[in-house]
């Protein structure tokens, strides 16, 4: 399936699908005017996930790009492109469930950007996998990635990040980072960041980390009259809603954190 947006303005993706949503879909951006894409997959309605999904940006404007999962079981390849100038910001929520997501970011055009942002929050025996991998095939682009979560219980959760810049691709700037929050004893936490660089005219970072909360923060918090529930809450909500720039997605991390940290 394949279908061409020429206007700007945001756009609920699934009503526009409908049930006519099939598993490869490629949406072609050719407004000339900003685009915001909505992909909120309910459960409770029984949303068709694409198993791969390829967005091609054609012109130099700005396209937000928002995913909700609403406690899931998919496997989902996401393929985001820009040509010269065009700016993408990709957020995205793994709200539970057992979710295999694959995100590939492809530069194509000078002076275009790409950042993904992304939260996972698990509890119980679900898992997640996250894989993203940053194509820089051409001069002058920026790609950054901020996948950040919270493993309850008995969660797992594998993030894998990749990182390719080719030899002409000159003067990119290019960042990675994965934070993992892990709230028991019993969660599995695997990070495998990477980094492939064939040109040393660029600016690099990746890094990775896993730990639980400060117990400074918890001290500070409880000595101005907070439970140790409440200041938990407090502080995973600060640190999981500053990742995405979506409210809509902002408002459903901090109910489920309320849920889970009960």
């Amino acid at each position: 399936m394949k279908y061409v947006i020429s206007d700007g303005g945001t756009i609920d993706v699934i009503k526009l699908f409908s049930k006519k949503m099939s598993d490869e879909v490629t949406i072609v951006v050719d407004a000339n005017e900003p685009v915001h894409l909505l992909f909120l997959y309910e459960k409770k309605y029984n949303n068709v996930v694409p198993r791969s999904l390829i967005i091609d940006i054609l012109k130099p404007i700005h396209v937000k790009i928002s995913a909700w999962y609403d406690d899931f079981e998919v496997i989902t390849d996401v393929i985001i492109k820009t040509k010269s100038n065009a700016e993408c910001e990709y957020n995205f929520f793994v709200d539970g469930g057992f979710v295999t997501k694959h995100i590939t970011t492809v530069t194509n055009g000078a002076g275009s950007r790409i950042a993904i942002l992304g939260v996972y929050l698990l509890s119980g025996e679900q898992c997640c996998e996250i894989q993203t991998k940053q194509n820089h095939v051409i001069k002058k682009t920026t790609s950054s990635v901020n996948i950040t979560g919270v493993v309850f219980d008995n969660a797992s959760i594998l993030y894998e990040g990749d990182i390719v810049v080719k030899d002409n691709a000159y003067g990119c700037q290019v960042h990675q980072i994965n934070k993992n929050i892990v709230m028991g004893s019993n969660v599995h936490v695997n990070a495998k960041p990477g980094l492939r660089v064939a040109n040393r005219d660029v600016i690099c970072s990746h890094a990775s980390a896993t730990g639980g909360i400060d117990e400074d923060m918890l001290s500070f918090a409880h000595a101005r009259g907070m439970t140790k529930q409440k200041a938990q809450t407090m502080i995973l909500q600060g640190m999981l809603i500053s990742v995405v720039s979506d409210t809509f997605l902002q408002e459903k991390i901090k109910e489920k954190i309320k849920m889970v940290a009960l």
